[in-house]
């Protein structure tokens, strides 16, 4: 039977998730806190098969040298990926991974949110009901 693969977690996953992976992989959780700091990301790197990261990690030369030959995925739980080194870790032949479009539905609706508001005056009109000044022919 072959080894379990070693998965370096920096954030914090939902429990039903982390026993589904852990029974696929050996995972490593930060020591400290969340989101890992960076000394402590560089000490555990080494000897992991994939790295689950944020956009607070910055993947670059120095972690890749850290991580050795062993790593081969990159996950990063963010729709951008300007926090890694793509071009260094294409060179190491390192696979990326990245949610592209997880926030476009979330983007959209906070800005019909804004539109309306900013229409119908909810800020004002909820300072006024605020402050005990509800004027209400001064709403739109």
């Amino acid at each position: 039977m072959a080894a379990m693969k070693k998965v370096l977690m920096t954030l914090r996953i939902p429990e039903h998730i982390q026993t589904r992976l852990s029974s696929e992989c050996s995972i490593t959780f930060p020591k400290t806190r969340y989101p890992m700091p960076r000394a402590e990301l560089l000490e555990l790197v080494a000897g992991h098969d994939a790295l689950f990261c944020t956009s607070d990690d910055r993947i670059d030369k120095e972690l890749l040298d850290q991580a050795g030959d062993q790593l081969k995925t990159v996950c990063t739980m963010s729709a951008g990926y300007n926090h890694i080194d793509v071009a260094e870790a294409r060179s190491r032949n390192i696979a990326l991974g990245h949610t592209p479009d997880v926030l476009t539905d979330s983007v959209a609706e906070i800005n019909v949110a804004l539109v309306l508001s900013c229409l119908r005056g909810v800020v004002s009109a909820a300072n006024s009901v605020t402050n005990g000044d509800w004027e209400k022919q001064n709403m739109r």
